[in-house]
């Protein structure tokens, strides 16, 4: 056996070798990521090479011109919306928020945005039939209006007919 230092010098060297292990776990993790990557990186090349040198054979396909006879049905497609969660942004690293005053402005945005849309597309031809189709639940239940006092935004969604 060597000779031994006093515990505050090996203590410290305890650390060192602790920290250096560190190092190394970390540097093991960051390669086994950069192999992972690089394997991305060559199927996703080997398929582009493959499109590359295969012949595809292509064909233009030509806009049709609107005739004004022609009937559309619109339909918008609202899923899995919670508007009465709360979302603040430090339980998320920053990268969203969410509460009743967003659930607000962006279900105003949904219903604008496809208003618009339908507005375009009767300028081609006639939009008999509106439709909003709602997927799973709307909010999230008992839990979230006592979290929120129940002051979620009222939506109403409705099939219309235009004559």
């Amino acid at each position: 056996m060597g000779k031994r230092g006093t515990v505050r010098q090996e203590v410290a060297e305890d650390k060192t070798v602790a920290n250096l292990r560190d190092k190394v776990s970390f540097l093991e993790r960051k390669y086994k990521e950069a192999i992972r990557e690089n394997r991305r990186a060559e199927k996703e090349r080997d398929i582009a090479v493959a499109l590359h040198e295969e012949k595809i054979e292509t064909f233009a396909i030509s806009r049709k011109e609107p005739n004004g006879g022609s009937e559309s049905v619109a339909i918008m497609l609202a899923s899995d919306w919670h508007v009465e969660e709360e979302v603040r942004p430090e339980t998320v690293s920053g990268l969203n928020e969410y509460n009743t005053e967003l659930a607000k402005k962006r279900t105003t945005l949904y219903f604008q945005r496809g208003l618009r849309l339908i507005e375009i597309d009767e300028a081609g031809g006639r939009v008999d039939l509106g439709a909003i189709w709602r997927l799973r639940r709307w909010g999230c239940g008992r839990h979230s209006r006592g979290r929120l006092g129940g002051r979620s935004p009222r939506v109403e969604a409705q099939q219309t007919s235009t004559p």
